[in-house]
């Protein structure tokens, strides 16, 4: 069973009529108090804020309103449920034909792609070339550092827990970027390109055009909600890297298979929406590691985290409570 979870306070978009009529997918629109009453009568699963609260009552009433984390609920509803496929975007990203072919990572061409020289891997280089760009949440003071990146790449039988699509048109770059340069609408993204990332390095990704493909890992889907919304899904990610380094799982990045029509964005608002993120990512990982057990449990390691990064002033106690309820289901 495979699902496709979206959170808007838009009206249907060609995005979300493209994944309804998809029949391999069940779409879970997750609503907030913004949300338009639309969706009552089209053919996907509709939590509206009344049904949030009815199926999973304490963490609906602790999450915040007009809030990207209320997404967490549409994650609860597909675990409880049994999907066992997780595909997570956003309203503005249309999916290409045949979106999900690149999930196949059974056959003999997988290749695994690591960054010797600096911890961070600027995944991007990869696809474009070495083009100067950088993904949302890459340490700002590695961009100059970089130059052409060291990547190492050798065959594998790896078969990622986590795969993240890269977008066509409009990727998922920073306020920075957007400001700074005029190249981003002229990446050249290579096609039909899939690889696993060493888990010797964090990799960020968001939550924009993600398959979540392994079951025993679907606890790390929890979005923080005290954080900001240009950050939320980074943070997310970044904790989710160093989760599956301590289990010996990988994630990887495929080639673009969606395309996105942007959404209005006012980029200073997306800037001071994203500070929170330049300066904490500079010493996330010494926060996230400040010691850390890696002999815990699944549960045990997820709450260690979240405590280290509130310890370090990242998240507060909000987040400390929603990922205590969270925990109760799994």
């Amino acid at each position: 069973m495979k699902c496709i979870i979206i959170t808007t306070i838009n009206a249907s978009t060609q995005t979300i009529d493209n994944h309804i009529s998809n029949p391999n997918y069940d779409v879970i629109i997750v609503g907030d108090k913004k949300t338009p009453d639309c969706y009552y009568n089209m053919n996907c699963i509709y939590l509206d804020i009344k049904k949030q609260h009815e199926l999973f009552p304490e963490i609906s009433k602790l999450i915040p309103y007009n809030h990207y984390a209320r997404k967490n609920i549409g994650y609860l509803y597909a675990i409880q449920n049994n999907y066992n496929i997780i595909y997570e975007t956003d309203d503005d990203n249309i999916p290409l034909e045949h979106f999900d072919d690149n999930l196949n990572f059974d056959n003999d061409n997988i290749q695994l792609i690591e960054q010797p020289d600096c911890e961070w891997i600027n995944i991007f280089k990869y696809f474009t070339n070495n083009a100067w760009i950088w993904p949302r949440g890459y340490p700002l003071s590695l961009i100059q550092k970089e130059n052409k990146p060291n990547f190492i790449i050798k065959p594998t039988n790896i078969k990622p827990s986590i795969i993240n699509g890269l977008v066509k048109n409009d990727p998922d770059v920073d306020a920075i970027f957007r400001l700074t340069n005029n190249s981003n609408n002229n990446i050249t993204w290579e096609d039909n390109k899939k690889i696993v990332i060493s888990n010797k390095n964090i990799c960020v990704f968001n939550t924009q055009n993600t398959f979540w493909v392994d079951k025993d890992i679907f606890c790390l889907l929890l979005i923080p909600s005290s954080v900001s919304f240009r950050y939320c899904d980074i943070l997310k990610g970044i904790i989710a890297n160093v989760f599956l380094r301590t289990k010996n799982k990988n994630i990887a990045y495929i080639s673009p298979n969606v395309i996105q029509l942007r959404n209005e964005h006012n980029l200073i608002t997306d800037f001071r929406s994203e500070y929170s993120m330049y300066i904490t990512n500079e010493n996330i990982l010494n926060y996230i590691y400040d010691d850390i057990d890696n002999t815990k449990n699944d549960k045990e390691l997820m709450l260690q985290i979240y405590k280290n990064l509130l310890n370090n002033n990242v998240i507060t106690d909000l987040d400390m409570l929603i990922c205590n309820e969270w925990l109760k289901y799994f």
